[in-house]
């Protein structure tokens, strides 16, 4: 079953670095074109040019795509933005609902009524935080533990020297203090707690320093 973008939903305001991880680790190549997700039942992603691929991005998450591009270490081409964009359809479904809904206008001698309903049903089911709990990195009560793993996962993946190692961690934190819009305070903290790791098990010159 095809995978279409749930009404009202985005990533406007979202903790986006889950798709970042996503995006970096998927096979461009390997794409299959007819399980892509879909902004509109009737419309394929590959129909889109790709100007207009980047353009629904934008829409849909309020960030530029040149910038995810740049992180996940992908070059510009119609089917990155197709599995991008797909990617960010997938995880706005997943944490994208709209918070509340639309007030209705309310008569004199249902206003009342309406109100004890709505603490009713407020108490019984919860806030729509408490039903659908996401991770957002700019809350208190985000997961350090998680915050860090996505950063390291960045890192644990180059198979290089031991120099090499603490340079493309001073890169990834260099990449991700320059897009602020991205990242939050407590990412780059872990960034750099996992370069003092590095740093330490590679027993690099400049430990004291880091």
């Amino acid at each position: 079953m095809v995978v279409v973008l749930k009404k009202r939903h985005s990533l406007h305001g979202k903790n986006l670095l889950p798709l970042i991880m996503r995006f970096k680790e998927a096979d461009i190549e390997d794409i299959e074109v007819d399980s892509l997700a879909r902004l509109k039942e009737e419309h394929r992603l590959e129909r889109y040019t790709i100007e207009e691929l980047e353009g629904e991005f934008y829409s849909l998450c309020g960030e530029k795509v040149e910038d995810f591009y740049q992180l996940a270490g992908k070059s510009r081409s119609k089917e990155s933005a197709m599995v991008l964009l797909n990617m960010a359809i997938h995880l706005a479904n997943e944490i994208g609902a709209p918070r509340g809904t639309p007030l209705q206008p309310l008569t004199p001698n249902s206003a009342t009524t309406s109100n004890r309903k709505s603490a009713t049903v407020t108490a019984a089911a919860g806030s729509p935080d408490q039903q659908q709990p996401v991770v957002n990195m700019t809350k208190k009560d985000s997961q350090p533990e998680d915050r860090i793993s996505a950063v390291e996962k960045a890192i644990q993946d180059l198979k290089k020297d031991k120099g090499s190692q603490v340079e493309e961690a001073l890169r990834q934190i260099n990449v991700l203090a320059g897009r602020p819009k991205l990242t939050s305070p407590a990412v780059i903290i872990a960034a750099v707690e996992s370069l003092v790791d590095v740093a330490t098990r590679t027993s690099d010159k400049n430990l004291e320093y880091y």
